[in-house]
């Protein structure tokens, strides 16, 4: 992959990741109640748009074997995935030890870890790690498949299998995520597609017209037609309008990225935030619970709680700049990574 395909694709998670944190915050600190629109927006296709990317990078062809291939997944997904699983128990035992009536069972945290249930001990983002990692497993046996149509018709049972899911949540529920990744894997695969065809690669290349109509359909979709979705908690509104109003919104935001790439100005802060994706992903809901707790902050926008969920998430994302940075230097291991490797922060 040339350093133009490298660099879109750290705009996109970029993108993705601050979206991620906005729509947060505005539930964390505002309850979305003046922004739904923009809350189902973007719910409709952050998440996917995330399967999409991995799915863009998989080459099965890079791993000798399966062996190895699952190796680099526990490092890169599963290790992070426990790592802040445990220490998301251990923080909120610390800030609750004046109530300890307020913490669950031990019992209830390991539930939680294993099936995906109700919240993630709290820290309810640690879902897409898991969920991923069972993605690209189950991606990685269906690549071996050598007809195209044949991997279609398994990620639209898949689809279908996933979906119907979602109704009976209530009663049953597979561990690990399994149900959302059946749902998930669909975005998975149509990113492999798109990476491994010379036509459909053409979305990834900027084009204006391709940007205006993807986002128009997207936007009345996602911000209209459909209910909110929420992966995590199995809400996937319509199915179809689940999968046309999530892709339109996957390539409005590449072709966004594309045009990103041009401006020098702003084009180091998207890429650094993308390359630390995962870092924000796991820690920015230990920053909420912090910031939740100065009482200044909520004096102050008390009264505007048309933009308290913006600026907590702008706060959010300033604070996670020098939380990343010692992530990488001292504790890059956890997260799959060689020490100093992404250590640059716009000098």
């Amino acid at each position: 992959m040339n350093n133009k395909r490298v660099k879109w694709i750290d705009i996109a998670k970029g993108i993705g990741i601050i979206l991620v944190v906005l729509g947060h915050s505005n539930w964390f600190f505002a309850q979305a109640t003046t922004t739904m629109f923009i809350q189902k927006y973007i719910y409709s296709f952050h998440m996917p748009l995330f399967f999409f990317l991995s799915g863009y990078l998989f080459i099965k062809e890079k791993y000798p074997s399966f062996k190895a291939f699952f190796i680099k997944k526990v490092k890169t997904l599963l290790i992070p995935y426990f790592f802040f699983s445990i220490l998301s128990v251990l923080f909120i035992v610390i800030l609750n030890l004046k109530n300890l009536d307020n913490l669950i069972s031990f019992k209830t945290a390991i539930i939680q870890i294993f099936y995906l249930k109700s919240t993630v001990v709290w820290n309810e983002p640690l879902w897409f790690l898991v969920c991923l990692f069972v993605v690209e497993i189950i991606y990685y046996f269906l690549s071996k498949i050598k007809s195209k149509k044949i991997i279609v018709f398994i990620l639209l049972l898949c689809s279908i299998t996933g979906y119907s899911l979602s109704f009976i949540i209530n009663y049953f529920i597979l561990p690990w995520g399994v149900g959302i990744a059946l749902i998930a894997i669909a975005f998975y695969g149509i990113g492999n597609f798109v990476r491994g065809n010379e036509t459909l690669n053409k979305i990834t290349l900027p084009n204006v017209p391709v940007f205006i109509i993807c986002l128009i359909i997207s936007v009345v979709i996602g911000g209209f037609l459909n209910s909110i979705i929420v992966m995590y908690l199995y809400q996937f509104g319509n199915i179809f309008y689940l999968y046309i109003g999530a892709v339109a919104g996957i390539i409005a935001c590449i072709q966004l990225s594309q045009f990103i790439s041009k401006q020098n100005i702003i084009i180091k802060l998207f890429e650094y935030y993308g390359k630390n994706s995962i870092v924000i992903l796991c820690t920015h809901y230990f920053i909420f619970k912090i910031l939740k707790r100065i009482n200044v902050l909520n004096i102050i926008f008390e009264n505007c709680i048309s933009v308290k969920g913006y600026a907590y998430a702008f706060i959010t994302l300033v604070i996670c700049i020098p939380i990343i940075f010692i992530m990488n230097k001292y504790f890059s291991f956890i997260l799959g990574k060689k020490a100093n490797k992404t250590l640059e922060i716009s000098k």
